[in-house]
């Protein structure tokens, strides 16, 4: 009988394979699981992003509006509601050559309204600015006009008409302002409005009416060719005015520095000087701006002599060497003693529906306002005017202003009177003196 043999294992040889087994088990089951976190981790982060981003685009709603100036046109202050339009483009019927200028074309369908914040007016500048670039780099002979991105328009408030101002309708035609009825009583005594200047102008020659204010008298005397005693009475300061104007607050602060001794404010400072510069209106390759003051709507143009001024030394506070630098031109324009001086038109109110400019600085002679409610020449458009006898209520309403209150001005009340043939005239913008002859920027 054979022997058996029988075989073993060594029980340890089992465990250390099963061992091994799930201890790589384990790690392939760590690594998965940690994976899957971070994965839903990143999810979450994701959708929260997501969830964020659409909150805050729910509220970006624009106005479009084409405009054939192409330029950028910010709120003076910010509604606390905004009536917005979905913006639509349709192309121009007809072709446009590179010497014309596209049409404006808008057109939009009211949305829900969206509340004023920073973000949104930030979110809209930059949108703004990329169509303005778009604008910028599109070929001239495009069928399409150049987009303009507008803020949004406050809802309008129908107890304040506001008083719009026809843009030009050529290249030589001026802009005539059409003032809608306001609370302030019509201007009397002092002269006419100023959409009839012009047709005064040209009526000069005919008998003026007994019952009419003294300087409406002595001017059409003037224009006559009457006596020296009459022309000295057109010279002499009103005593007296029915013209009322009203205190409006600025959206920034005053100088410090009293305005008489304000290098910027009263241009009597700065000593005017006459120069050798053609006294005409001409080009001077500036582009046309619809929003500046509108010299053309209340002067006829005709230029008796061209002026310089001098820089101002802000340390010592004295004036510095005359300005010759070709680009800062003052012009004396010819007027009639006696006759109205009204503020030039721009494309809209500041303030209240009605008012186009607040004062800086009067005096008997001088006047000095801006197209802003900031407080200063430094912002926007600002005119001078120099040889005029300043209407006595608005120089006493001047004085009577307090803290950042001042005066405001209107379309259809004169400012004063001319005191002579000339009237100096300075245009600045942001407060560099312009050249006050340029057709295309003041005078169209």
């Amino acid at each position: 009988m054979a022997e058996e043999v029988t075989v073993t294992t060594d029980p340890q040889e089992g465990r250390m394979g099963s061992c091994l087994l799930w201890f790589i088990w384990g790690v392939s089951l760590s690594f998965t699981t940690i994976l899957a976190l971070v994965m839903m981790a990143l999810l979450s982060v994701s959708v929260a992003l997501n969830v964020y981003l659409s909150w805050q685009l729910a509220g970006l709603e624009v106005s479009i509006t084409r405009r054939g100036d192409n330029q950028l046109e910010m709120p003076v202050s910010i509604p606390t509601t905004f009536l917005v339009g979905v913006p639509t483009q349709t192309p121009a019927s007809a072709p446009i050559s590179s010497a014309s200028t596209p049409a404006p074309l808008s057109t939009g369908a009211p949305v829900a309204a969206a509340p004023a914040n920073s973000e949104l007016m930030a979110q809209y500048a930059t949108l703004a600015a990329i169509a303005t670039q778009s604008a910028a780099s599109a070929p001239l002979n495009n069928s399409a006009a150049p987009v303009q991105i507008n803020p949004p328009i406050a809802q309008p408030v129908a107890s304040s008409p506001t008083p719009q101002v026809l843009p030009p309708s050529g290249s030589a035609a001026a802009p005539i302002p059409v003032i809608s009825p306001t609370a302030i009583p019509p201007a009397v005594a002092i002269g006419e409005p100023a959409i009839e200047r012009e047709a005064a102008i040209q009526e000069a020659g005919g008998a003026q009416s007994d019952s009419e204010a003294p300087a409406e008298a002595a001017a059409a005397g003037s224009r006559e060719g009457s006596s020296t005693d009459v022309q000295a009475e057109a010279l002499s300061a009103p005593a007296s005015s029915s013209n009322s104007y009203e205190l409006v607050p600025l959206a920034g602060e005053k100088d410090k520095r009293p305005a008489a001794e304000h290098g910027d404010l009263n241009l009597a400072l700065r000593e005017p000087e006459v120069i050798d510069e053609e006294p005409v209106l001409k080009d001077v390759g500036a582009g046309v701006d619809p929003g500046a003051p509108n010299l053309g709507a209340v002067f006829s143009g005709e230029i008796v002599h061209t002026y310089a001024v001098h820089n101002w030394d802000w340390g010592c506070n004295c004036k510095g060497d005359l300005i010759k630098d070709g680009h800062a031109i003052l012009v004396g324009l010819k007027t009639t003693p006696g006759e109205p001086v009204f503020i030039p038109p721009t494309g809209s109110p500041i303030f209240g529906g009605n008012i186009y400019a607040v004062v800086l600085y009067a005096s008997e002679d001088s006047l000095t306002f801006a197209y802003t409610r900031d407080g200063t020449v430094a912002q926007g458009y600002a005119i001078h005017y120099q040889g005029l006898h300043v209407d006595p209520n608005l120089l006493a309403k001047y004085n009577e202003a307090k803290g950042n209150d001042v005066v405001g001005l209107t379309l259809d009340t004169p400012v004063g009177v001319a005191a002579s043939d000339e009237l100096l005239v300075a245009v600045r913008d942001k407060g560099t003196f312009m050249d006050s002859r340029s057709i295309n920027d003041w005078w169209k």
